[in-house]
């Protein structure tokens, strides 16, 4: 059995996703406890297991609490709503106490029931319910304990639990209607919705209830800002604090010394609609790949500040490694031709949609544009609102489309789960590989078995090119002088609760 003091865990590689104000140019001003959060794109559900925007992601960590929490920079497990654990290996059991002193944001106390329920809600989603597939049942012995029972040693739960995507939720939300109740839904994060302009801001109040991090500024209120020269502006001015995604191609603009970055969890792909023609064949599939010039790709599409992508899941996310045979970033512009002439590719235009804005996808697919006539593949670059964008790929309505998706966790169920429910990112593609690499990964039991498990999946998605990674374009922050205590991490899911203001 193995007992565990959370704040004493090491990471979980050992178990494997604003301020208006008199200011300076410099991004300062004078604080008046309200943090002003600037983001690229507006959250689209307040319902985790719904949410696909990485907006959503960004702001649910202030709202949402779970049984466990990570560090600022998210390598570590801490408290949440659980003070510690026992997770034994033989009787496929994790026992978790709850925190006595943890409550709702509404004030009432978080008891085993409401765990329960919200692991209910968890295995039912329809986005990310496979990551909770290990769970068989959870149960409570007395008022402080829930004991979730496995059907398999799936160490890799425990990172799936420190997200929001295992939210904790009132039993039965508290009697509220469940539209009403995901409209301005509560739990036991340290903030509480105040109040939301749906698509243009939002504004959250410090929980009275939440009695850690007690220097946590009081109010925060996001605001979204799609435009990068806006972001750009309105940081220098003092309206914003924190720029929560700086675009790539406006980075150089900012006070250097203001930003903060590390490389992410997210991977910048393009995806093809593998159940029509051209893309139906894999081999015209392989010519679009090595048509293109990633070191280019890099500089011209990325302004330089991503890194190769050897892989198609996130390669900062533990347990992820490169698979032996696979040469993503290889260029061979002959063999391309050779592939283009060989298919049923007629020459007709391709349309590649992305989303609208300045960011770093759509520069990249500007970026493909002549890469791939240089291979004889004509194409025109599409750019749509994030809303449409999402639509047409659940949908199927497309030929190829660029997206940066992200890992929420540092453990390699998080995107496992999210290819797999989404047909391998909208490709139409089969499954199967995902799945079964994602039964392996939470049946692993060291760090071999686990990259042999998302090896099964990198094989795979070489040899069948449903998706081409890219690039790992790094997470950037601009983050005003007199904000401190601010840690930026893999996963752009930092939590305010860390930062205070001066």
């Amino acid at each position: 059995m193995k007992i565990a003091r959370i704040a004493a865990l090491t990471s979980i590689v050992t178990g494997a996703a604003l301020l208006a104000g008199c200011a300076s140019p410099s991004g300062t001003a004078a604080p008046d406890d309200t943090l002003d959060i600037a983001l690229s794109d507006a959250i689209d559900s307040w319902n985790p297991q719904e949410a696909l925007a990485s907006a959503s992601f960004s702001v649910f960590p202030q709202v949402f609490g779970a049984l466990l929490d990570t560090s600022p920079d998210g390598s570590e497990l801490e408290p949440g709503v659980a003070t510690e654990y026992e997770f034994d290996d033989a009787a496929l059991t994790i026992t978790f106490h709850l925190d006595p002193e943890a409550k709702f944001s509404d004030g009432a106390d978080v008891t085993p029931e409401d765990v329960i329920y919200s692991e209910g809600l968890w295995a039912a989603g329809a986005l990310y319910g496979s990551y909770f597939a290990s769970i068989d049942a959870v149960t409570s012995p007395d008022e402080d304990t829930v004991v979730f029972a496995l059907n398999r040693p799936d160490h890799s739960l425990l990172g799936i639990l420190a997200t929001t995507n295992a939210a904790i939720v009132p039993a039965d939300l508290g009697g509220t209607d469940p539209e009403e109740f995901w409209k301005k839904p509560i739990s036991t994060g340290a903030y509480a919705i105040e109040s939301e302009e749906v698509g243009e801001s939002i504004v959250l109040t410090s929980n009275p209830h939440y009695t850690t991090h007690e220097d946590r500024p009081a109010t925060v209120k996001y605001s979204v800002v799609e435009d990068g020269a806006q972001q750009l502006l309105q940081f220098q001015s003092g309206e914003i604090d924190v720029v929560n995604q700086v675009e790539l191609s406006s980075a150089s603009q900012f006070d250097q010394a203001l930003l903060q970055s590390t490389e992410s969890s997210g991977v910048s792909t393009l995806m093809f609609q593998t159940a029509v023609a051209p893309f139906d064949d894999p081999n015209f599939r392989k010519a679009v790949a090595l048509a293109i010039n990633y070191d280019d790709l890099l500089v011209g599409g990325y302004a330089d500040l991503a890194t190769q992508a050897d892989t198609v899941l996130p390669q900062t996310i533990p347990g992820v490694a490169p698979c032996a045979t696979c040469a993503w970033a290889s260029r061979d512009i002959d063999e391309a031709k050779r592939l283009v002439e060989e298919s049923s590719y007629d020459g007709s235009d391709i349309t590649l949609y992305v989303k609208s804005g300045a960011g770093a996808d759509q520069l990249a697919a500007q970026a493909l544009v002549p890469m791939l006539a240089e291979a004889g593949i004509t194409v025109t670059v599409e750019p749509m609102a994030l809303s449409s964008y999402v639509e047409k790929l659940g949908a199927g309505d497309f030929q190829m489309g660029v997206l940066t998706y992200n890992a929420l966790a540092p453990s390699a169920v998080d995107p496992l789960g999210f290819l797999a429910v989404t047909g391998v990112l909208f490709t139409q593609s089969d499954p199967a590989a995902a799945n079964t690499a994602l039964d392996a990964l939470t049946s692993s039991k060291d760090d071999t078995e686990t990259e042999a498990a998302t090896a099964i999946f990198e094989d795979w998605a070489f040899a069948n090119t449903p998706v081409v990674p890219l690039a790992v374009p790094d997470a950037i922050y601009a983050v005003s002088s007199h904000v401190k205590g601010f840690t930026p991490n893999h996963y752009r899911s930092w939590s305010v609760k860390n930062v205070t203001l001066e």
